[in-house]
């Protein structure tokens, strides 16, 4: 029964839709603008975008409310020296104001997050609380295939940036010994 289900609401879908895909490119910040906090401060992600959004590939707004599946994967890495990283998601404690967090297998890198929808905008809030000294970045995923509950067929791609945030990606280029190349959405920060 389950693969008879399956079968006919693909079918269905190839049948009586033509698959857009979109880009959209959506900002998040991160705040205190320090580069440098102490165990127990807290780093603030934030993100607050309409649901009404630009398509890069048409010029076009498009109303996207409703993804089912909008939100970003969060990396935690302790920048070590001489180009070695660590895996440091254990090293701090999450408050999340905004959005649901889902689960994710690689519990010492990563945390997984979906965002809220409230009043024709995309909303996560998430305090970053670290539990020891170090040196830290963190990276936000894009958003892949995502799709609306009024149009299952349809998938959006979602570039996540930092904006109107000071990176502190020198930290970065400290542990490399060059700037490497980086996503708009990694950020720095050191733990005194």
């Amino acid at each position: 029964m389950i693969f008879i289900y399956l079968a006919t609401v693909c079918a269905t879908c190839k049948k009586n839709c033509i698959r857009t895909d979109y880009s959209f490119t959506i900002n998040t910040k991160a705040y205190p603008a320090l580069d440098s906090i102490f165990i127990n401060d807290t780093v603030w992600i934030e993100l607050n975008e309409p649901t009404i959004l630009q398509d890069a590939l048409s010029g076009t707004s498009i109303d996207y409310s409703g993804a089912q599946n909008l939100g970003t994967a969060i990396a935690f890495d302790e920048l070590l020296g001489n180009a070695q990283t660590g895996n440091a998601a254990m090293d701090f404690d999450l408050k999340l104001l905004q959005g649901t967090q889902v689960s994710n297998p690689n519990t010492t890198l990563i945390r997984e997050f979906l965002f809220a929808e409230a009043n024709g905008r995309y909303l996560f809030k998430l305090g970053i609380v670290p539990k020891r000294v170090g040196i830290f970045r963190i990276g936000l995923s894009n958003a892949a295939n995502v799709y609306t509950t009024n149009n299952q067929c349809s998938r959006g791609g979602f570039t996540i940036n930092f904006k109107e945030t000071d990176q502190h990606l020198y930290f970065n280029q400290w542990n490399y010994g060059v700037t490497p190349s980086l996503p708009n959405g990694g950020y720095c920060f050191k733990v005194k």
